[in-house]
């Protein structure tokens, strides 16, 4: 995709229990283009529920580690944390606004909807044009918030989101590791 950096991968790590994953390309991939951090050389945690810090830690890595200053209104971030440079990154670049104009919630899990929302304006931050997609094949899309509705048809309409099932985009979700890395790998490798 022209704005985005192509994959430097995939590596291939020795993640001893992803050999039948699902996820096992996207997670080699981004792991082994640094983009993602793995908890051991052998472990990825591919289950684990996805927070707000590792999603703008890995599209600052994405976008070229950006480095800005400043400070973000966020007043519940630590200016120490491994993700504060990119969280400010993010901010200024209005892919994140916060759960309020105050708060963040770094360390809140991210649904699946929301990580849809934050790569939907990353990927407007890109350049990259938008597509959208008609969800009424969907049993559940009645419950995507009105802030994620574009967003959703966006990453459905892209190829991005496939669904949990057949009819299901399950919105209100928790995302978890795996899915930002197949999602993200997705977009890295659109046409």
């Amino acid at each position: 995709v022209a704005g985005l950096p192509e994959p430097r991968g995939p590596e291939s790590l020795a993640f001893s229990y992803i050999a039948a994953a699902w996820a096992k390309y996207p997670i080699c991939s981004l792991t082994g283009s640094v983009r993602f951090v793995y908890e051991t050389n052998t472990a990825f945690a591919h289950q684990q529920k996805l927070n707000g810090a590792m999603v703008f830690s890995v599209l600052d890595r994405q976008y070229g580690s950006s480095h800005v200053t400043g400070e973000p209104a966020f007043q519940d971030v630590d200016q120490e944390g491994y993700y504060y440079d990119a969280l400010l990154w993010a901010a200024q670049n209005q892919i994140v606004l916060g759960m309020t104009d105050t708060t963040f919630a770094p360390k809140a899990s991210v649904t699946r909807e929301q990580l849809v929302t934050f790569l939907y304006r990353y990927a407007k931050f890109a350049g990259l044009d938008s597509v959208s997609a008609d969800l009424s094949g969907y049993v559940d899309a009645n419950r995507i918030s009105p802030y994620a509705q574009e967003a959703f048809s966006w990453a459905v309409a892209a190829g991005l989101v496939k669904g949990t099932s057949n009819n299901t985009l399950a919105p209100t979700a928790s995302a978890t590791r795996a899915q930002f890395a197949t999602i993200l790998t997705r977009l890295i490798n659109a046409d």
